[in-house]
């Protein structure tokens, strides 16, 4: 839940401040909020909604993702990445996004970068010039993911070698 102080100034109640406060900054759609009002009470994609639009409220430059979709069913998963670009779209906030789902990297990143492990270092950077608004289940979408999925592969069978 959100605090009361991070609103007074406006004077919003509680409950609609939360409201107020992704209306200002973001397009993520929340149900009405007196429905649930404790965070245990919200669906798993509800809960990251939720996150979301709280960070999205200090109005950062960097926005930090790391793996933010792993527990989700692959419907709620696709209708956060339909807000997560519509956010950057309107917004233009720098994303830094961790995961290891190479398509959801290609669907929602302009760059992918792959790490080594132990230390992690760059191994290899890809540019993604696919135009917004990206579809998980495209064709193209899924010719680059192939492409990095396959250097991925060759960079963990040297390991597994060596």
């Amino acid at each position: 839940m959100m605090s009361r102080s991070a609103f007074q100034k406006e004077s919003l109640s509680v409950s609609s401040a939360p409201a107020a406060a992704v209306n200002r900054h973001c397009s993520i759609s929340l149900p009405d909020w007196k429905d649930h009002s404790n965070i245990h009470e919200l669906s798993g994609g509800m809960k990251q909604r939720v996150a979301l639009a709280r960070a999205l409220t200090l109005n950062p430059s960097v926005l930090l993702m790391d793996e933010p979709f792993g527990a989700l069913d692959a419907l709620t998963r696709e209708q956060l990445y339909g807000d997560i670009q519509r956010i950057w779209s309107q917004h233009r906030k720098t994303i830094v996004f961790v995961t290891h789902n190479v398509r959801e990297a290609v669907c929602l990143g302009d760059r992918v970068i792959l790490f080594s492990p132990n230390p992690g270092r760059i191994r290899e950077e890809f540019a993604i010039p696919l135009p917004r608004s990206r579809d998980i289940n495209s064709v193209d979408l899924a010719r680059y993911s192939t492409e990095i999925t396959r250097v991925l592969k060759g960079y963990v069978q040297v390991e597994v070698a060596g």
